[in-house]
């Protein structure tokens, strides 16, 4: 059997209901009209350790007060889940100026992998495989591991070794986050603007916030 074979964990903690039984229901988006997923500038992936590859993902940058925190988000909107957001991807990383994230020399942020999924009870994936092992099968690629281990620091778990990641993704491939009702994009044509920030974190309002 495969590692990656479907867990029966129950995801209670998660915010996702009857994934146990990966029941896929497609939900339109309420704003904007979807497009053909090779048009969206939002990068998409899967991997075989969630729900054997049946369920669509992409990465986020957490909007104030901590943008140094990644965070793996749905890029559809899935009737099972209450919401898109999954997991941190470095949830012991601060906010603190001297916590943020260095550039790779190609200019991709560097993530101390300390995942609060790996740190609780629940998980959506099977029993032994945790994030880092998830996303380095990601399809297309999201992450490349340094070989460089630090250790951090969260609650719940104390002190654990994270892996330091090499995020494989550009800006503009980020689903963005809402600065101010934390809502992430989905993969739609339609993308949120930005509303400030700076060139390394900009920050950007849904469209519900822009029209209310």
């Amino acid at each position: 059997m495969s590692q990656f074979a479907h867990s029966t964990r129950s995801p209670e903690r998660s915010g996702l209901c009857c994934l146990s039984r990966c029941s896929i229901v497609w939900l339109p988006s309420t704003t904007h009209r979807p497009s053909k997923l090779a048009t969206m500038p939002v990068l998409v992936f899967t991997t075989p350790a969630y729900c054997q590859g049946g369920l669509e993902f992409a990465i986020a940058r957490k909007a104030p007060p901590n943008p140094h925190q990644y965070m793996i988000v749905f890029s559809r909107a899935y009737g099972m889940a209450a919401s898109s957001k999954v997991a941190t991807l470095n949830c012991s990383t601060t906010a603190r100026a001297i916590d943020a994230p260095k550039l790779s020399p190609e200019g991709r942020p560097l993530l101390w992998l300390d995942s609060d999924m790996d740190r609780s009870a629940w998980s959506i994936s099977p029993p032994g495989i945790d994030t880092l092992s998830a996303l380095l099968h990601a399809t297309p690629p999201v992450i490349r591991a340094t070989g460089r281990t630090r250790m951090m620091i969260a609650q719940p778990g104390g002190a654990k070794d994270a892996r330091e990641v090499e995020l494989l993704l550009e800006e503009d491939e980020l689903s963005r986050m809402c600065r101010y009702c934390g809502c992430t994009e989905l993969a739609e044509a339609h993308r949120f603007r930005r509303c400030g920030g700076d060139d390394v974190r900009p920050e950007y309002v849904c469209f519900t916030v822009r029209i209310s």
